[in-house]
């Protein structure tokens, strides 16, 4: 595993308390230690990044993420993607989320069946960048008249029951 000091950041803690100037030993990708400027100058680590007072803080969370609304003037557009250039585009936007400083998603809903699955599949193998994804099991209008569940297989006839069954599936 990797260790990383990052020299002289103001850290937001994300407590609600004032931030503070600190040194931060990172191991891997868990915080192993933090201490003021300077005081950690002798913990072992196989690269150290001076931040000059840059701010240091917890990843973003978005609680209502459409990785796959892809720059399209209406939602019919998005019909007339392919699925194999709409996977790449959801892809690209999860960079993007995670660029933005977004390390965590909730998605609301996909546009094509899967699409939300695949990609946090594909994050979570490293195979593209992205946040931790929590994926929509069907689009809204899907599971209201969906008799099946794609992704479970589940029966989910009747709008609240389908409505349960999307939230409560564990793929």
């Amino acid at each position: 595993m990797t260790t990383t000091l990052l020299r002289h950041a103001r850290l937001i803690d994300g407590s609600g308390a004032a931030p503070i100037d600190a040194d931060v030993l990172v191991d891997g990708e868990r915080i192993a230690r933090i201490g003021p400027p300077g005081s950690l100058g002798d913990a072992p680590a196989d690269a150290t990044l001076e931040l000059a007072g840059a701010t240091l803080m917890p990843g973003l969370i978005e609680p209502h993420a459409h990785l796959s609304f892809v720059d399209q003037a209406t939602p019919h557009a998005f019909s007339t993607i392919p699925v194999e250039e709409h996977l790449l585009l959801t892809l690209k936007h999860a960079k993007l989320y995670l660029d933005c400083g977004f390390t965590s998603c909730f998605s609301a809903a996909a546009t094509k069946p899967r699409l939300d699955i695949v990609a946090r599949d594909a994050i979570d193998r490293g195979e593209h960048p992205g946040p931790r994804l929590k994926a929509a099991r069907c689009t809204s209008t899907r599971a209201r008249r969906c008799t099946r569940c794609p992704a479970t297989g589940r029966s989910i006839s009747g709008a609240p029951r389908a409505r349960r069954a999307a939230r409560a599936s564990t793929c």
